[in-house]
């Protein structure tokens, strides 16, 4: 799995829910930056086996990046705050 950089790259989509096979269900969403411009999309697949997320995105530095997953898709500018609290079960200290 690529890990794309957490500034304000936010998947700001609705998903898209299908069937991949009897047992597999696939959301899509497109990765958009802060100017609105598609750099990626990640595939979200729930099986019996979990969840995976992969996420393919382009023109990226070089480096370690990060993600994570807010609880509404809407990122609306200055500050996108409208994205609300991203998802943290167990309450972990995390990023910088």
């Amino acid at each position: 799995m690529r890990i794309i950089k957490s500034i304000f790259i936010g998947m700001c989509v609705c998903f898209s829910l299908g069937a991949a096979n009897a047992e597999n269900y696939v959301a899509k969403a497109l990765i958009h930056d802060s100017t609105g411009n598609v750099v990626g999309i990640a595939s979200i697949i729930e099986s019996s086996q979990g969840v995976n997320i992969d996420v393919q995105v382009i023109n990226l530095p070089p480096g370690i990046h990060g993600m994570h997953i807010h609880e509404k898709g809407e990122c609306t500018k200055p500050d996108f705050k409208s994205a609300g609290g991203h998802f943290n079960p167990y309450m972990k200290s995390h990023g910088l």
